[in-house]
C-alpha cells in the first residue's frame, strides 16, 4: 500500500478519532478518514483510492508480536484486495 494511502502520525488516528464514523464488529472497528489530497481537488469519494486507511491493535489481541502479526495481516488483505 503506498503511503500516500496510509494514515501513519497519532495525529491522524486522534483526528479520525474525532470525526469519522465506525462500523463495530466483535474484534474490529472500521474507520474512514477522506484523503486531504482528493479532497483539494474536490473529487467524489466514490473510490478505494480517495481513504487513506490505518490499523491499531489494541492489548486485548495479546503481546506486541501478536499485535503487530494482526496488523501485518490486515495490512496484507487490503493490498490484496484493494
Amino acid at each position: 500500500m503506498h503511503k500516500k494511502y496510509r494514515l501513519r502520525k497519532r495525529k491522524e488516528f486522534v483526528e479520525l478519532n474525532k470525526k469519522s464514523n465506525k462500523i463495530v464488529a466483535h474484534s474490529l472497528v472500521l474507520q474512514a478518514m477522506p484523503n486531504a489530497d482528493m479532497v483539494s481537488q474536490n473529487i467524489l469519494y466514490k473510490s478505494v483510492d480517495n481513504f487513506k486507511v490505518g490499523f491499531t491493535a489494541t492489548k486485548k489481541i495479546g503481546s506486541a508480536t501478536d499485535r503487530n502479526r494482526a496488523k501485518r495481516r490486515l495490512r496484507n488483505i487490503w493490498q490484496q484486495y484493494y
